[in-house]
């Protein structure tokens, strides 16, 4: 009896010790499949609605610059409108730090841009960049950094009040101003329509917060053009292009005969405003009015 006791002692410590030599196999396995996520360069997310700040630090900038990757922010306005990114200093090392934003699809594939440079200038943010966004739809920003920086961004609704074209142009009462937005990748204009009800000149007043500048160059923006009653640019340079450096803009427009440098008022009638991107690159907000002077 007292054998078969010894045996049986002695195949329950076997067996104890194989379960523990299974749960530590299991153990380092777990730890092991984490370490790959842990490796790659983090993924973070902006709200679908108003303000959302994250920071990246300067050990994820220097992990990311190392393996060659960028750092991936999600994004899904619940409305259509714009988000403005802010970037501020975050850096325990450096007084200033600067880099590049993308905005990309739900795949993570650039939306026809060249990186939006920014800089910042200690806790400020010395310029922001918009963009032009969906309802519903998933964006991504890539971002690269040359050190830890805090990103702010704001997300606006803005309701499209805008005609898609040319015969189906919204009017645009004297004296109001329209807030609108141009989508990145859409292609469509927005058309606003002038009655003019008397012979005079006008004055357009426009503003955008958009995107497209790459450290030296102006590179995208929105365009607003006037046209005449057929939808025509009125003159050969009756437009203005808004960029992230010029952000607001005044256009006049009058009659004038050949040869002349006298300046007419406009004839009584219906006239129209067009807004769009200036390339494929750009989106952003607008807001746009007209007044007679």
């Amino acid at each position: 009896d007292m054998e078969e006791r010894k045996k049986k002692r002695k195949r329950s410590l076997l067996s104890c010790k194989a379960v523990s030599l299974i749960l530590a196999a299991a153990t380092l396995f777990s730890i092991i499949a984490v370490i790959p996520d842990e490796a790659k360069s983090a993924e973070y997310s902006f709200g679908g609605t108003g303000i959302t700040e994250i920071t990246i630090t300067d050990d994820a900038c220097r992990q990311a610059s190392k393996n060659k990757e960028f750092h991936w922010i999600r994004f899904q306005p619940k409305k259509t409108g714009s988000i403005t990114i802010a970037a501020s200093n975050a850096s325990s090392v450096a007084k200033d730090t600067y880099g590049n934003i993308v905005l990309c699809n739900a795949s993570k594939k650039v939306i026809d841009n060249t990186a939006d440079r920014y800089e910042t200038a200690g806790n400020e943010a010395r310029r922001t960049v918009t963009y032009g966004v969906k309802a519903g739809s998933a964006y991504y920003f890539r971002v690269e950094s040359s050190g830890g920086v805090k990103l702010r961004a704001a997300v606006s609704s803005i309701k499209k009040n805008a005609g898609k074209t040319f015969k189906k142009a919204k009017l645009l009462a004297h004296g109001k101003t329209v807030k609108g937005v141009v989508v990145a990748g859409d292609k469509t204009a927005d058309w606003y329509k002038i009655n003019l009800t008397k012979s005079k000149k006008i004055e357009i007043t426009c503003s955008a917060k958009t995107n497209g500048w790459n450290g030296t160059n102006v590179a995208d923006g929105i365009r607003v053009t006037f046209c005449d009653s057929t939808g025509t640019m009125f003159t050969k340079n009756a437009f203005g292009i808004l960029s992230r450096n010029q952000i607001q803009y005044k256009m006049t427009y009058f009659l004038k005969a050949p040869g002349s440098k006298k300046k007419y008022n406009l004839k009584r009638g219906v006239y129209y405003i067009r807004v769009e991107r200036f390339n494929k690159a750009s989106s952003g907000e607008y807001t746009v009015k007209w007044n007679m002077i």
